[in-house]
This record gives C-alpha cells, sequence and structure tokens, in this order.
C-alpha cells in the first residue's frame, strides 16, 4: 500500500482502528498543505487493521517522518544519516514473518513486522513493503 492507497481508503483505515474520520482527513489535508507528499519514495502504515495505535511511517531521500494517532502530538523527523544499522530478520520456512529493525543513533529502535503491523489480509503486502525499505535503506 503506498500513501494514495491509504488515502483513497480512509474509511477503511478509521473503521478498522481507533482513529476518527475526521482526525484522518485533517492530518491528511494539513500533510498535503505543507508539501510533504510531494517527495515521498516509501510508505508504511504500522498498525492498519490493528486495534493498535495507527504509525504512518513516510521515507524520503534523507529523511524518514513519523506521525501517531489517534493523538497526533507532532510529526517526528529522523534523519536517515542518524540510522546506524538495519537488519532484516527472515524466518526460514514462513512466507510472511519477515521484521526490520532500524536503529537510531539516539539508541531508538524503529521495528517493522507485518505479522504484527497489520491485518492477514494485508500481511504480504507489508512483507513485500518491508523488503523495499530495506533496500531503499541500505
Amino acid at each position: 500500500m503506498d500513501y494514495n492507497d491509504f488515502k483513497s481508503k480512509q474509511i477503511d483505515v478509521f473503521l478498522s482502528s481507533e482513529v476518527t474520520e475526521y482526525v484522518l482527513k485533517e492530518f491528511i489535508g494539513y500533510y498535503e498543505k505543507l508539501g510533504l507528499e510531494k517527495d515521498i519514495k516509501l510508505f508504511y502504515p504500522k498498525g492498519l487493521g490493528t486495534k493498535n495505535e495507527l504509525n504512518l511511517l513516510f521515507f524520503y531521500d534523507d529523511k524518514t517522518i513519523s506521525v501517531t494517532f489517534p493523538e497526533i502530538k507532532n510529526f517526528k523527523i529522523t534523519n536517515l544519516s542518524s540510522i546506524q544499522k538495519t537488519e532484516l530478520e527472515v524466518v526460514a520456512g514462513s512466507k510472511y514473518n519477515r521484521s526490520l529493525t532500524i536503529s537510531l543513533s539516539t539508541d531508538e529502535e524503529i521495528v517493522l513486522n507485518p505479522a504484527k503491523d497489520t491485518d492477514p489480509s494485508n500481511a504480504d503486502d507489508f512483507k513485500e513493503k518491508i523488503e523495499e525499505i530495506y533496500k531503499f535503506l541500505n
């Protein structure tokens, strides 16, 4: 799923999470008002289709932007230069079991795992997205 798919499926997003339609529409409008949708290279909606918080990760050539719902407190911007290590874990014999850990210089980690980040109907797309993100960052 890319950002445009996400936008077109807003109704499904808010029905399958704790995010209200109003908050989602307001975020998309503001994000686009700032012009941030123009140069997105990759997009990962962590928590989509789960009852967990929704964390939208936008990857650009020089940074990532992370926005967490239901309460949008800020856009967390991380420069790609602060990434210390990326680790792709592939479980043998499992079609969907992949995880990507992105370690930052601030000792924070971003962990992406399709088995936990979405419902089973989206797991295959998320697995592929994790592999794309890994290639992009390396």
